[in-house]
C-alpha cells in the first residue's frame, strides 16, 4: 500500500490510496480551466495563420518563432485534445469500457469532462495516474503561458542511475518527482539533483558517485 502521494510525495491519509486530495483537487481545477485556455490558444493560432496568409504565405510557417510553433502544436491535430484522449482511452481500457469515438481537434470540453468525471476513480485505482496528472499539469501550464505570455519552465533530460539503465526523464529545475520510463525507478526531491543530465559529461557506466 502506498504511504506517500505518487504525484507530490505528501504523506497519504488512510482514505487516500495513491493520490492525495490536494493533487486531485488541483488537477480537477486544471481540467475545468482547460477549455477556456484552449479556446484562447486556438484563437491565437487562427490569428497567426491569418497573418501568414495576409502576407502572401501558405499558412504554414517555415521558420516560426518558438511561441508560434508552440501555439500551433498545442491546437493542431495531435495536440492538446489528442494527448488528453490518450489518457481517456487508457482509463476506458482499465475500466473495461468501450472506446469512445475519436474526438475532434477542438473537443476539449468533451475530453476534459470525461477526465473530470472519472478523476476520483483514477486517483484511487489507476496505476499510471501520476504520469497522467503530470501530462494534464504540463498542458495546463503550456496553455496558461500562451494566455499570460509567460514562457514555460525549460525542460532538460536527466538520466536514470540504475545499473545498465540510463533511461531519460524530462524534468525542470522545479520538478519534485520523476519516474524512469525504462526501469520504473522513482526519484524524489534531492535525488533528482544528483542525477547526470544532458549538460554533464557522459558517464563511464554504472552509478554516479554519491
Amino acid at each position: 500500500m502506498n504511504t506517500h502521494c505518487l504525484r507530490c510525495t505528501r504523506a497519504l491519509w488512510h482514505d487516500e490510496p495513491a493520490i492525495c486530495r490536494h493533487c486531485e483537487t488541483l488537477t480537477s481545477r486544471q481540467l475545468r480551466e482547460l477549455p477556456a485556455l484552449f479556446q484562447h490558444a486556438d484563437q491565437t493560432a487562427a490569428l497567426f495563420k491569418t497573418r501568414t496568409l495576409d502576407a502572401g504565405g501558405s499558412g504554414q510557417p517555415a521558420h516560426g518563432s518558438p511561441v508560434r510553433l508552440a501555439v500551433l502544436d498545442l491546437t493542431a491535430n495531435g495536440g492538446t485534445v489528442a494527448r488528453l484522449q490518450a489518457i481517456e482511452d487508457a482509463w476506458r481500457q482499465a475500466l473495461a469500457w468501450d472506446m469512445g469515438a475519436d474526438r475532434r481537434r477542438t473537443d476539449i470540453a468533451g475530453v476534459a469532462t470525461f477526465l473530470t468525471n472519472n478523476l476520483r476513480w483514477a486517483c484511487e485505482n489507476y496505476g499510471e495516474i501520476a504520469d497522467d496528472l503530470a501530462t494534464i499539469a504540463r498542458l495546463h501550464s503550456q496553455l496558461s503561458g500562451i494566455l499570460t505570455g509567460e514562457r514555460p519552465a525549460r525542460t532538460f533530460a536527466a538520466y536514470c542511475d540504475q545499473d545498465g539503465c540510463g533511461g531519460q526523464m524530462a524534468i525542470t529545475l522545479w520538478t519534485r518527482t520523476a519516474t524512469c520510463s525504462e526501469c520504473g525507478t522513482r526519484y524524489e526531491g534531492t535525488e533528482l539533483k544528483h542525477l547526470r543530465t544532458e549538460f554533464d559529461e557522459p558517464a563511464s557506466g554504472g552509478r554516479t558517485a554519491a
